[in-house]
């Protein structure tokens, strides 16, 4: 839990300050709607908990490329 902020007024922040790193949203309560505004707004990827460390890694993979390239 962030206090104060969710994860799509983070993002929001991140896009308006210039910040172009790739978003990975991980969350336990999987709202079909916020899913879709974060993949709009250019979220890499959008997991719901709990997921399978494959899983990560290979949205990890995505959106940095594969380790050791």
């Amino acid at each position: 839990h962030m206090p104060g902020i969710d994860g799509l007024q983070l993002q929001e922040g991140l896009i308006e300050a210039g910040v172009r790193a790739p978003i990975i949203f991980l969350t336990s309560a999987v709202d079909p709607e916020v899913r879709k505004r974060a993949l709009a707004k250019g979220a890499a990827a959008f997991l719901g908990k709990p997921f399978q460390g494959g899983e990560l890694l290979a949205q990890l993979d995505g959106a940095l490329g594969p380790a050791g390239v």
